[in-house]
């Protein structure tokens, strides 16, 4: 079946499948979603309390909020915007011109294919950067960002994996544990190194702005640059 909100607010208990479709000025309500979709439009507003299967899909002009993720997905297309409260399992999609964030990421999956991303706290699962895309990290304590082709960010990494490939860009402002990873065609950047480590492949460039502690390590082909070394290591493979 279908529930269409026009104005005004809508709202299900629980879906298993369907539609409910939230349009101009409306607001749609899902309790507890397990299938169907919610589908928000240009000046619609739309919220699932609780996911563990289906999909909320946000296009141009709408905003969509999942308050709490344990499967299924959240896709956001050219000019909608979303949230994900708490991920625990399940896909975020943002697609070009679209953005997205997740504010507490224990599991899952974030795909950023040509929009903007924001993960303020990842303890697991991945933000992944694709087709020009651009992503931040706030605080990694674990998990991993893949930058393949756009730029990412790590604002305060003390473990986990940015892992930069292809034409991709990759930033840590301030490691104390992890790794940075720079494959082929890639470019790394760590400002402040006090622990942790940035591996350089054949063809990937990195760089350490300050380094304190923990390790630069350049293999064959490679280049790796250290600005300034108050401790810690550059290793040349």
């Amino acid at each position: 079946g279908k529930q269409q909100i026009i104005s005004g607010t809508g709202t299900i208990s629980t879906m298993s499948g369907g539609t409910q479709a939230v349009l101009n000025s409306g607001s749609g309500m899902v309790d507890t979603m397990s299938g169907g979709t919610q589908a928000i439009s240009s000046g619609g507003s739309g919220t699932v309390s609780t996911m563990t299967g289906g999909q909320q899909i946000v296009r141009s002009g709408g905003e969509g909020t999942v308050s709490s993720m344990n499967s299924g997905y959240q896709i956001i297309t050219s000019g909608g915007s979303g949230t994900v409260s708490t991920m625990r399992d399940g896909t975020q999609e943002i697609y070009g011109g679209g953005s997205g964030t997740i504010s507490t990421m224990n599991s899952g999956h974030q795909g950023v294919l040509g929009g903007s991303g924001m993960v303020s706290t990842m303890n697991d699962g991945a933000q992944e950067i694709l087709s020009g895309g651009s992503g931040m990290v706030s605080t990694m304590s674990g998990g991993w960002q893949m930058i393949t082709s756009g730029v990412g960010m790590v604002s305060i990494m003390s473990s986990g994996n940015q892992i930069v490939l292809s034409s991709g860009e990759g930033t840590i402002s301030s490691m104390s544990g992890g790794s940075q990873n720079i494959s082929s065609g890639g470019s790394g950047t760590v400002d402040i190194m006090n622990d942790g480590k940035q591996n350089i492949s054949s063809g990937g460039v990195g760089t350490v702005s300050t380094m304190s502690a923990g390790q630069q390590i350049v293999r064959s082909g490679g280049t790796g640059m250290v600005t300034t070394m108050n401790g810690g290591k550059q290793q040349i493979i």
